[in-house]
């Protein structure tokens, strides 16, 4: 991508919650999905929306943790002016 603004595209299984070094994120919603939860977070970035399929640690409303990007899932495009 040339240098400039660019907008980035976030899958939301590409997102690793609790990473060392990453985006804070405060989890305002939860839901059980069976196989998998989604998270919707607050962070400096916004509101994002998360799923993730690991079950054995479950994040409870009111969580602060952090956001990093996975290695899939993360498309940068041009913006336009």
């Amino acid at each position: 991508v040339p240098a400039g603004m660019v907008k980035v595209a976030v899958r939301p299984e590409a997102w690793q919650i609790g990473a060392a070094v990453g985006l804070p994120a405060t989890l305002r919603k939860a839901s059980y999905l069976g196989s998998f939860y989604e998270y919707g977070f607050d962070t400096p970035l916004g509101p994002v929306f998360v799923v993730s399929s690991d079950l054995a640690r479950p994040l409870a409303p009111g969580a602060e943790t952090t956001l990093a990007l996975g290695q899939h899932g993360v498309s940068v495009v041009p913006q336009a002016a």
